[in-house]
């Protein structure tokens, strides 16, 4: 599993909810951070609302969880529970981040001034993939870009440029 980096203590998550069968009940959602020996540290549940499309969830940071320490790795999960008492029946999508220190080149007086565009351009010219999936699907949600489409062809993830960009979800 490739190693994606942020510059965020409590970065944005995003993964693709796929359609339920028809007749079932929107699924619970598990999101689960760990570090790199297994031991949890954050974890919450919560509903899903059935709606296919690509997703995104925020560590909060009221919490209590003090975010991701800089240079440290973490594999991160999504499981849809489609069978509460079968898990061998969830969905999962998983991961692999790691904070790293801002690069000059993106300290907040470079980006001063700039455009979010801009600003995602930069952060993905610096290899600060999850940083600028969250920038440009925020502005996806508002006005469709080319950006979006380019950036998810370049990962391999051409079937998922057309689906819908659903609101973040909370917890």
């Amino acid at each position: 599993m490739p190693l994606g980096v942020t510059i965020k203590s409590h970065p944005n998550f995003s993964f693709y909810l796929p359609a339920m069968p028809e007749g079932l009940p929107p699924p619970l959602i598990e999101f689960v951070l760990r570090d790199l020996a297994g031991n949890d540290i954050y974890l919450t549940r919560f509903n899903g609302d059935g709606r296919s499309g690509i997703a995104s969830i925020s560590l909060p940071e009221s919490s209590g969880f003090q975010g991701l320490e800089l240079n440290k790795s973490y594999i991160w999960s999504v499981a849809i529970i489609c069978q509460r008492n079968d898990r061998s029946k969830d969905i999962v999508a998983d991961g692999l981040i790691q904070r790293v220190a801002t690069p000059p080149e993106l300290s907040p007086r470079v980006l001063q001034g700039m455009s979010a565009i801009e600003r995602a351009e930069l952060l993905s010219r610096a290899g600060i993939w999850y940083d600028t999936v969250a920038l440009l699907a925020q502005l996806q949600r508002n006005q469709p870009l080319p950006q979006w489409a380019s950036i998810l062809q370049a990962v391999e993830l051409r079937d998922l440029v057309n689906q819908p960009l659903l609101n973040p979800l909370s917890f």
